[in-house]
């Protein structure tokens, strides 16, 4: 996303200098974008992955070829010195997780939590199982899913576990 970033300001700045940018160019990187969303929803696919570096890969050769021709050397090394580094930022995988939960059935309804010590993940999965909920781990969270009157229950089952824990009961 970061190296995309890059690639677009360049063309927008190709485009404030009066540089002429060819349709397919834009399509190509507005394609790229608009894959890199898909595969965020859907990681599943390896193509997509092929196809956002292809999609980059053209745009990239024309920025640099243009870049030289019209604004020298200097500028497309720059230019490159940018792309490189971003290319290897990674983006925070918190950030880039959000809120959505991907691959969940529309009528379901869902929570994240996060284990503690006092509930750990096996504790919280096996109260997912005993309330009929279904569950995937997501980066160190449990997202749990299903119906609501259930996950209300879960959450009932949760508290009492808690306050259990924090009455010294056990």
């Amino acid at each position: 996303m970061a190296v995309w970033k890059i690639l677009e300001q360049t063309l927008a700045d190709f485009k404030k200098e009066g540089v002429a940018v060819p349709t397919e160019i834009v399509r190509d990187l507005t394609s790229a974008r608009t894959t890199m969303k898909i595969l965020k929803a859907d990681s599943t696919n390896g193509e997509n992955m092929q196809k956002i570096e292809e999609y980059l890969t053209k745009v990239e050769s024309y920025i640099v070829s243009t870049g030289e021709k019209s604004f020298g050397r200097s500028y497309v090394d720059e230019l490159l010195k940018r792309r490189e580094e971003a290319g290897r930022k990674v983006e925070n995988e918190e950030e880039t997780e959000g809120r959505f939960v991907s691959h969940l059935p529309r009528e379901h309804k869902w929570i994240r939590l996060a284990p503690s010590k006092d509930l750990p993940l096996e504790n919280l999965t096996w109260l997912a199982f005993e309330s009929n909920l279904l569950h995937v781990i997501q980066g160190g969270h449990l997202v749990v899913y299903g119906s609501e009157s259930a996950l209300k229950e879960f959450v009932r089952k949760i508290a009492m576990k808690s306050k259990r824990k924090n009455k010294g009961e056990h």
